[in-house]
């Protein structure tokens, strides 16, 4: 890949443990840190729709290409404009040359 279309910003999330006055661990989605800001390319594969309980789901899933980074993992989100990115699957190194890093993700609308 030309590091040219790496021409989008993108921020990665991670889940982090909060603790309230009893010094409990509190999970909740408003618990994400930002890990970095990349330049990324994306680009959206494609999109469908799932009809559930009489209810409708869009779901798109989108490839976003980055930099190879070590501390990148399936386990976090990405933040990219105003949508929410979640990964499908662990990043691929592509052609193992730690250069680019390949990440499946899907966005729930």
């Amino acid at each position: 890949m030309n590091p040219g279309q790496l021409n989008k910003r993108v921020t990665f999330l991670k889940l982090s443990d909060k603790r309230n006055g009893y010094g409990e661990v509190v999970k909740g989605a408003d618990n994400w840190k930002k890990v970095a800001t990349v330049w990324a390319n994306v680009k959206p594969l494609r999109g469908r729709e799932l009809y559930s309980a009489l209810q409708t789901h869009s779901e798109a899933t989108t490839k976003v290409t980055i930099r190879y980074r070590k501390d990148i993992d399936a386990t976090m989100k990405i933040q990219y404009g105003t949508k929410e990115l979640q990964l499908v699957t662990p990043p691929i190194n592509i052609d193992e040359k730690n250069r680019f890093l390949e990440l499946v993700c899907k966005e729930v609308m």
